[in-house]
């Protein structure tokens, strides 16, 4: 593995017109190393784009140190941004009234890609993420599904170190951000290290390798995403019954998918669920402890003593 970003206590601040500077970053900090996928994750208001925008040299610290492929970004940003894929929230590029292709040619004479270089690599995408029928029609007729689709291919288009995702599955299907998601791991398999900006925590969990977490402009946490869990996840139990269950009477606070029963432990609602799981004549199946991300986010982010 190689260090890719390096961004240690840094201070940030912007000044609106006329106003007073805000801080939007206190004491942040946040590693990323090849072949990992790191989930960035913060309430509004966190500073999480900040952090984004020292990476792309968008904005200057004005304390710590921000290294990014062994550059100072401000001073180096045309080496960083050849060798780093973006995919922004809101992107505006699908209102124009372009083909897929010619965005992607577009995109690749901007990174001085050889028209050459460019087919080949369109070819080659275009086929394996399934947008191959759909690559000469207009991007305004691409679902959602197809515009992120096309986004991560724009993104890698030059084959990119680094890789930066703010809110990559939003609005997606579960299927389609399944799918999505099999295409980011692939990319950091190759080597690309991944950062991912959400606020679907649970949705991402397994995908990422570590988790950074912000609160008002500090990190809090940064570690692997599994100690995480460990540490500040709220203990739950997944439930299955044996016999076949009627769910109209099931109480209220218990989540019930894919044939089992989610319970959180030592509260009112699991003595209720397990009151008229009896009733029912139930037989238990299977018990285990679960801990969630989400939970573990939640719950770090309340405690007032880790800050």
């Amino acid at each position: 593995m190689n260090k890719l970003i390096t961004i240690s206590e840094v201070i940030a601040e912007y000044k609106p017109f006329g106003r007073k500077a805000i801080r939007a970053l206190n004491a942040a900090s946040l590693s990323l190393n090849s072949y990992e996928i790191l989930g960035l994750f913060g309430l509004n208001g966190a500073g999480k784009t900040t952090l984004i925008r020292l990476i792309l040299g968008m904005m200057q610290a004005s304390h710590g140190k921000v290294d990014v492929l062994g550059f100072n970004p401000i001073s180096n940003r045309e080496k960083i941004l050849a060798n780093l894929g973006v995919i922004l929230e809101g992107e505006r590029f699908f209102e124009a009234r372009l083909k897929a292709d010619d965005i992607l040619q577009l995109v690749g004479a901007s990174y001085g890609l050889r028209p050459s270089e460019i087919k080949k690599r369109a070819d080659e995408l275009f086929y394996k993420f399934g947008l191959e029928p759909n690559r000469f029609k207009l991007i305004t007729e691409y679902s959602r599904g197809m515009r992120q689709k096309l986004s991560l291919i724009l993104a890698i288009l030059h084959q990119p170190k680094i890789l930066i995702l703010d809110e990559p599955i939003i609005a997606l299907d579960i299927e389609t951000s399944r799918e999505f998601m099999m295409m980011i791991k692939e990319i950091a398999d190759s080597g690309c290290g991944v950062i991912i900006s959400s606020h679907q925590i649970n949705t991402i969990a397994k995908l990422i390798d570590k988790a950074v977490i912000l609160k008002d402009g500090k990190t809090i946490f940064e570690a692997n995403a599994n100690s995480l869990i460990e540490r500040f996840g709220k203990p739950r139990f997944r439930v299955k019954f044996e016999n076949k269950v009627d769910i109209s009477s099931l109480p209220k606070g218990v989540d019930f998918a894919n044939d089992s029963f989610v319970v959180e432990t030592d509260t009112e609602i699991s003595a209720k669920f397990f009151s008229w799981a009896k009733r029912e004549g139930l037989v238990l199946d299977g018990l285990e402890p679960i801990q969630d991300l989400e939970s573990a986010f939640m719950k770090i982010n309340n405690e007032r003593a880790l800050l």
